[in-house]
């Protein structure tokens, strides 16, 4: 009876820790999502929640196979995800809402980047499939790839986002010719950036009202940059 006891305390104590951390990290996310955040008076400064956050250089690859690092985001505003293309959960939906900010900022000069957080998988030429597929236009939306460093340096280490193995076996992906492969942990945000490389804001995939923000951010952001 007495073990019985305490294994119920340490189930109940590890039941309370496991919710107290679920609580933690939920209100995490309501503090950066955008419905909570108070956002900068001049689109083209900083939320105070992404003072912190940065894009640390880097050099990446395209789906044309050429080299990119920070430079691509000097003179633009510029609407950042992370994604990768076997993604089956909120990768289908991150890429939606990129095609809709394609298809409503198509009057300005924002551009768009995607990157994958699966270096092992997505190949320049995988990247160029997937945006062909995806309706991107390659003269504003890029899709780049890079090492496991380098994506952890700039997802974990700039932008302080959780990136890695999925530990659930319920979320391995099936690949052709019977192949699989772990579920990749990755944030579902939209990274707004400035024109000096700057991170600007972030915005929640999964809220309405954050993409419309960032759409009207977005706009707006641009056409400041234009007339300076």
């Amino acid at each position: 009876m007495v073990l019985v006891a305490v294994i119920g305390l340490i189930f109940a104590a590890s039941l309370g820790l496991l919710l107290a951390l679920k609580r933690a990290h939920a209100g995490a996310a309501a503090m950066m999502a955008g419905t909570t955040v108070r956002r900068s008076a001049d689109p083209l400064m900083p939320d105070e929640n992404v003072k912190d956050l940065k894009l640390p250089a880097f050099t990446l690859r395209d789906q044309d196979g050429k080299t990119i690092d920070n430079s691509v985001f000097t003179g633009h505003v510029t609407i950042v995800d992370f994604f990768f293309t076997h993604c089956k959960l909120v990768c289908p939906a991150l890429t939606q809402h990129m095609a809709d900010q394609q298809r409503a900022l198509k009057e300005t000069t924002v551009r768009m980047l995607s990157v994958s957080v699966d270096p092992e998988h997505d190949t320049p030429e995988t990247l160029k499939a997937y945006a062909a597929e995806h309706g991107a236009d390659p003269s504003r939306w890029t899709f780049a790839c890079g090492d496991r460093q380098t994506i952890g340096a700039i997802v974990e280490g700039g932008m302080k986002f959780a990136v890695g193995d999925d530990p659930n076996p319920a979320r391995v992906i099936d690949l052709a010719g019977g192949k699989k492969m772990n579920n990749i942990v990755h944030p579902s945000w939209f990274v707004l950036v400035g024109p000096k490389g700057e991170v600007l804001g972030v915005y929640l995939a999964e809220v309405d009202e954050d993409m419309a923000a960032l759409t009207e951010r977005a706009q707006v952001a641009a056409g400041r940059v234009e007339r300076k």
